[in-house]
């Protein structure tokens, strides 16, 4: 009976392992074509783990843009990191800024509200021009997936529903 009792509780008791989401930003500024490209891309456990290594310059990990310290009670003081960089077509210049964005009520040691999104703002002096994230964590609605300034200076996105981002 002992042997059963043993075996039972070293099946059931083996701590859950959830699922994580890894969500990359990433910019392209091509001076020949005269266009600028900001794309937002999302992947579940080791496919996710792989693009977070796989990031080449000018390519974001939006947990990379966010400090943790945790205090002797327990609490989290959370210090988010803006990246700012710029981008020269023809007679235009664009700032793009790239921050992180947290889920309502995030916890760094919580399921959905651990995840980090990302905003990114572009601006034409000080105009902004368009500012679109994903949250990494709301899975209705519509996701941003790419951010388009084509060589005519017209702005477009493209979004898919958030079911579809997050079936990754």
């Amino acid at each position: 009976m002992k042997i059963i009792l043993t075996l039972f509780i070293c099946l059931f008791s083996s701590p859950a392992l959830s699922d994580q989401f890894y969500l990359t930003v990433g910019l392209e500024c091509n001076e020949k074509k005269t266009e600028l490209m900001v794309w937002f891309n999302g992947a579940w456990n080791e496919k996710g783990e792989a693009a977070i290594t796989a990031l080449t310059v000018n390519q974001w990990n939006p947990r990379d843009l966010v400090s943790f310290v945790q205090d002797a009670d327990g609490k989290y003081a959370i210090t988010p990191t803006l990246v700012k960089t710029s981008c020269q077509l023809k007679n235009h210049h664009y700032k793009i800024e790239i921050s992180p964005l947290l889920a309502p009520r995030f916890h760094p040691e919580g399921h959905c509200a651990s995840r980090i999104g990302a905003v990114v703002t572009i601006l034409e002096g000080e105009k902004t021009l368009v500012r679109k994230g994903v949250d990494a964590c709301t899975q209705s609605g519509t996701v941003p997936t790419l951010i388009k300034i084509n060589p005519k200076h017209r702005l477009s996105y493209t979004e898919v529903p958030a079911e579809i981002f997050y079936a990754n």
